[in-house]
Parts: structure tokens; C-alpha cells; sequence
């Protein structure tokens, strides 16, 4: 309208492409009238449109909403509302930063959110850098998303990240009308009930797929008869799940599929071996969902390694969790106990994944042929 201004930015590269501006006189309603003074900046929008690539995320409409936001917050001080209009797709993606791409399914976990800038793309240094702003935003189609699951938790952790720092996440939509007339009717953002785990760990979240065929490794009946030697020795299609009793508290499981192998867990989240993912039974408010591990080659289980960790939380008595493993139709189970009160980031890690022996009451190896229903020295 009449006295209204724009500026069109480049969220990708974090430049400014061009700028609209409508002065305040009642002749500068018309429509033909705005074209006429910006038909520069339209040009300058065209030409910008022509020359674009795809950057090495390979995805059309491809934006880096954290670096634009710090960018916008950095450099401009709003004093009163502004809209901020996001277009693009919501799927985090920048070659220097690989390790943290939403690529395949991940989503940051909440603990991004709780680190620096020095740290990840995700992290917070002000509270208050994007005050004033009302972000609305407009994603490209639907393919973005790998399921509905999925979709949930990307609008999810892009409302934390903004409200985080003091900005308002008002509209995301598929739909551009949708979005304009929210803006134009000065719509609120809606209330939510979004939990925020209290937790500083970095770690990006593949969710587990739905299963179509079958449920959900905790959901499983268990089997009660023992395997015999050939299916342990050669298990095919192996999943680990684990879960606890403490819903404030943040467990972890490793596993090292071979012997030398990389362990899957949830700081290395893929290898040719196998891949770890979050699991959920129902749609979660926060990103604390149980472990599970699925291995894609053939394995010994007698060689596989298993070890749990107390990560974050208070628990006054202690965790009780459950181990389980599932493979060619069978489940097996194995209650635990993890006698720490309050978790230890994973401390001691990597000495512990090196001997196969816990060291300290945060941790628990759990041997899988004790899980199966073997004794310990059966068919060694």
C-alpha cells in the first residue's frame, strides 16, 4: 500500500537482491502506477530468477533459514512489527556444513538450541536478535518431507528456533494465498504446546519410517524360545530398541554391528552397516523418542556390542529400561537398571566403546546372547 516498502533477499547467498517501495500518495494506489516506479527492481527480481542455479543441496527452492535470520537480525534493529515472508524449501542443507543437513529424513534435536553459533548452524546467541519479527512461511510442494511424521517435526523445531530468539513463527503453508491474507488480515501466531528438552546435546534425528507391515519393535509380541545356532550366528535384518521408564530423562544406545566396525548411535547416525533412528508410538511434543537401531548386512550376534548410557535427566531411584532385538519375525527382551541418579553426557565414551566394559554406574554393556535367552557360555 501507499507508504509500504519491501526489500527481496537472496536467503541462500544472504544478499540483498532488490528493493519495492510505494510512496505515500493515494495516486500510487494503482496497481500499473507501482510497476511503473519499480520497474527497475522488477527487472533486477527477473534477471536474479533467469541466472538462478541449484546450489549442492540439489533441491529446488533451496534457502539457509538459519544464516538468513542471523543475517537479518544482525543487521537491522525493528522497532515496530515487520513481516518477514520466507520462501523456499524449509529443508536445511549447506555443503560447509554437512554434518548438520536435513537431508534423508534428520531433524536437529532440541539441544542445537542450547549451544552457540560456534558450535552449529541451529545455535542461539541472543534472545531477542529477531524481536519485532513476524515470520511467515511459504514451502515449495510437498516432497520435501519424508511422511507426515516428518513434515510435524520440521515446522516444530523452525517455530522453537524462532521464538527462541524472541520472534514470532506465524504462518508456514504451502499455499502463498493462504499466507498472504494472514499477513494482510495481521493474524497471530496460534498457541502451541510444544515442550522443549532440556538437554545441550548435538545431535541430528532421523526419524524411524512407519511401519506398514509390521509394528513397532516395542510393540512386538516376545518370543520365549530360545534361537538356534545358525539364526544367531546368521541374523539378518537386526533391530535394537531401546526404552525406559523415565519420561524426563535422555537414555542412549550404541551399537557396534562387527568387530573394528564404526558404532552406530546418535552422533554417527549412518554407516554402510547400519543406521540409527528416533522411534515414536505416538506423535511426540518433543524430540526425546526412544533408540533404535536397524543393521542392514548380516551378523554374528555373539560379536555385536551393546551399551546404553544415562545421558540427561534425574531419575532419584535409578532408570529401569528394556533392551529388545528383533530379527527374522522373533523379539527378544531384556530388562535393565541403570543405578545413576542424573545422566552423564556420555562421558567416558570412548574408552568404554574401546574395552567393551563399563566404567563408571552410567553405563551398562549388555551382552545380546543374555537377551536371546542363551546362558552366557552357550555355543561360544
Amino acid at each position: 500500500e501507499p507508504g509500504d516498502n519491501a526489500r527481496v533477499y537472496d536467503a541462500y547467498n544472504l544478499k540483498l537482491i532488490t528493493s519495492f517501495n510505494v510512496p505515500d500518495k493515494t495516486s500510487y494506489k494503482h496497481v500499473k502506477t507501482k510497476f511503473r516506479i519499480n520497474g527497475k527492481a522488477i527487472k533486477t527480481l527477473q534477471n536474479f530468477a533467469n541466472k538462478s542455479t541449484l546450489p549442492d543441496g540439489k533441491r529446488n527452492g533451496s534457502i539457509r533459514i538459519p544464516q538468513f535470520m542471523r543475517f537479518l537480525g544482525e543487521n537491522y534493529i525493528f522497532n515496530e512489527q515487520v513481516n518477514v515472508i520466507v520462501l523456499g524449501n524449509p529443508i536445511y542443507h549447506d555443503s560447509k556444513t554437512p554434518a548438520f543437513s536435513m537431508n534423508f529424513g534428520a531433524i536437529p534435536s532440541d539441544g542445537h538450541l542450547f549451544n552457540s553459533t560456534s558450535k552449529t548452524p541451529f545455535g542461539i546467541d541472543n534472545a531477542n536478535l529477531l524481536k519485532n519479527m513476524y515470520v511467515h512461511f511459504a514451502y515449495i510442494g510437498e516432497d520435501w518431507k519424508q511422511n507426515e511424521q516428518h513434515g510435524f517435526f520440521v515446522k516444530r523445531f523452525w517455530r522453537l528456533f524462532i521464538e527462541k530468539q524472541g520472534g514470532k513463527f506465524v504462518t508456514f503453508t504451502g499455499d502463498l494465498p493462504t499466507l498472504f491474507h494472514r499477513i494482510k488480515t495481521n493474524t497471530s501466531a496460534t498457541a502451541h504446546n510444544f515442550t522443549i528438552d532440556d538437554t545441550d546435546k548435538l545431535e541430528m534425528i532421523v526419524l524411524k519410517p512407519p511401519q506398514i507391515k509390521y509394528s513397532p519393535i516395542y510393540e512386538r509380541p516376545v518370543t520365549t524360545t530360545a534361537p538356534s545356532r545358525s539364526d544367531v550366528i546368521h541374523a539378518q535384518n537386526v533391530e535394537f530398541g531401546l526404552s525406559w521408564d523415565c519420561k524426563s530423562c535422555d537414555m542412549d544406545l550404541y551399537v557396534r554391528p562387527l568387530p573394528n566396525a564404526k558404532t552406530l548411535y546418535f552422533n554417527h547416525i549412518q554407516t554402510p552397516l547400519g543406521r540409527y533412528w528416533k522411534d515414536f508410538l505416538k506423535s511426540p511434543k518433543s524430540t526425546n523418542g526412544y533408540e533404535t537401531i536397524s543393521l542392514s548386512v548380516p551378523v554374528d550376534l555373539r560379536s555385536v556390542l551393546i551399551a546404553v548410557n544415562f545421558y540427561n535427566g534425574t531419575a532419584p531411584k535409578g532408570i529401569n529400561g528394556e533392551l529388545r532385538i528383533s530379527w527374522n519375525g522373533k523379539t527378544y527382551a531384556k530388562n535393565f537398571t541403570i543405578p545413576a541418579t542424573s545422566g552423564n553426557k556420555g562421558q567416558d565414551r570412548e574408552n568404554i566403546l574401546q574395552n567393551g566394559k563399563a566404567s563408571n554406574s552410567h553405563w551398562i554393556i549388555i551382552d545380546p546372547i543374555t537377551v536371546i535367552g542363551w546362558d552366557i557360555d552357550q555355543n561360544r
